[in-house]
C-alpha cells in the first residue's frame, strides 16, 4: 500500500485540480455504495453519487466547508479520501461532519479522525453527523470513535399526486398562514425558531447555515411561513438532501411540502424529500398515506461529546426535519 498523507483543504484557497479529485472520490464512493445495495438512480437523483447532479453539489461543499483529504504516494499522488467539516457557526458548540468518502483502504478513517480533531481543537464540544443506516461499515467506524446514535429518520419524498379514493388527503392550508420565498431579512427569526424547536441549550446557531443556503444559489425553493400577525411559524431551507425544515405544526409543515412539490415540478427539479424523525409518527403516517410519496432509506443521526437536545416528541407544537448534517 502506498503511503497516505493528510492535506488540509481550505475552501478559500482550494485549487480546481483538488476540487476535481475530491469530486471524483465522493462521487465514486457514493456510486459504489448505492450500486452495492441495489439503489435505483432515481432514489439518489440529487445526491453526491448521482453522475449528473452530484459533482455540482460536491463542488459547492468544497467552496464552503473545510476538509481533510488523504493523498496517496506520500502526498505526491491523487486524493483518495476526504472528510468535510462545517465549523462556520460562530458561537456554536456544534460542528457537523460529512460527507466522508474513500476509494482506498484506510483513507476514510484517516481523514475523518483528522476532521474530528480539527473541530475539537477549534472548541466545538459536539460533533454531529448523519449516516445511511444500511452502511454498516461506516457505522462501525463512527461507533468505535465514540459516536452514539441519537435519532433514526426515514428519508422520504416524492411528488404529491391527487389523492385516490379512501386515501388520507393533505390537510387544508392553515388559516391565516402565508408562504413566501425566504429572504435575508427572515434569517434571524428562522434561527430563533430553530432554537425553540431544538432547545436553547442545544448549542447550535443556525444563522450562518441559513444564510449560506440563501447565498449558495441552489435551485431548491426556500420558504417562510408567517401567521396573520406576521410571526414566523415555519421555514424550510429546501426539501432536499442538505435542507432542513421547522414548523409550528404538522399542518404548516405539510403546507410547505405541498407548495414545494408544485414548485419543484414547475422548475423541473427532482422530487421534494426530507428526513422524517421516527418520533413524529403523525407526519410519518401522513406521508406514507399520500399517493406519490415513499421511503427511500433509513438514516441515523449520531453525535460525540456534549449533546443537549430537547426530545423532538416532547417539543410540543414543533415539527422538524433535519438536514443531511444531522441537525
Amino acid at each position: 500500500m502506498t503511503a497516505l498523507e493528510l492535506a488540509f483543504l481550505d475552501p478559500k484557497t482550494i485549487k480546481d485540480s483538488q476540487m476535481d479529485e475530491v469530486t471524483h472520490v465522493v462521487s465514486r464512493a457514493f456510486q459504489d455504495f448505492n450500486t452495492s445495495i441495489g439503489a435505483p438512480v432515481e432514489v439518489y437523483e440529487e445526491e453526491f453519487g448521482h453522475p449528473e447532479t452530484g459533482p455540482g453539489i460536491i463542488q459547492s461543499i468544497c467552496k464552503s466547508h473545510e476538509a481533510y483529504a488523504v493523498v496517496a504516494d506520500g502526498g505526491a499522488g491523487k486524493i483518495v479520501g476526504v472528510s468535510f467539516v462545517d465549523v462556520h457557526a460562530k458561537g456554536s458548540r456544534v460542528a457537523c461532519l460529512g460527507p466522508v468518502s474513500s476509494i482506498a483502504p484506510g483513507a476514510g478513517k484517516k481523514s475523518f479522525v483528522a476532521a474530528c480533531a480539527y473541530a475539537e481543537e477549534l472548541g466545538f464540544s459536539t460533533l454531529v453527523l448523519m449516516q445511511i443506516a444500511a452502511n454498516s461499515r461506516s457505522f462501525s467506524l463512527y461507533a468505535k470513535l465514540g459516536f452514539e446514535t441519537k435519532h433514526t429518520c426515514q428519508y422520504m419524498g416524492g411528488f404529491l399526486e391527487p389523492p385516490s379514493e379512501g386515501s388520507l388527503s393533505p390537510p387544508p392550508a392553515p388559516s391565516g398562514v402565508t408562504l413566501k420565498a425566504m429572504v435575508a431579512g427572515d434569517v434571524e427569526e428562522c434561527a430563533e425558531m430553530f432554537l425553540e424547536a431544538h432547545g436553547k441549550g442545544c448549542g447550535w446557531d443556525r444563522r450562518a447555515d441559513i444564510t449560506g443556503c440563501l447565498e449558495s444559489g441552489a435551485p431548491f425553493p426556500m420558504l417562510v411561513a408567517r401567521d396573520a400577525d406576521g410571526k414566523v411559524v415555519g421555514y424550510t431551507t429546501g426539501f432536499y438532501l442538505m435542507g432542513h425544515t421547522v414548523a409550528k405544526s404538522q399542518d404548516i409543515f405539510c403546507d410547505m411540502f405541498r407548495e414545494s412539490s408544485k414548485l419543484h415540478q414547475q422548475a423541473g427539479l427532482p422530487c421534494p424529500r426530507f428526513h422524517c424523525p421516527v418520533e413524529f409518527t403523525g407526519l410519518l403516517s401522513w406521508a406514507l398515506a399520500q399517493k406519490g410519496l415513499r421511503i427511500f432509506r433509513a438514516t441515523i443521526v449520531m453525535a460525540r461529546g456534549h449533546y443537549e437536545h430537547t426530545p423532538w416528541q416532547d417539543a410540543i407544537g414543533n415539527v422538524v426535519a433535519p438536514s443531511a448534517s444531522g441537525h
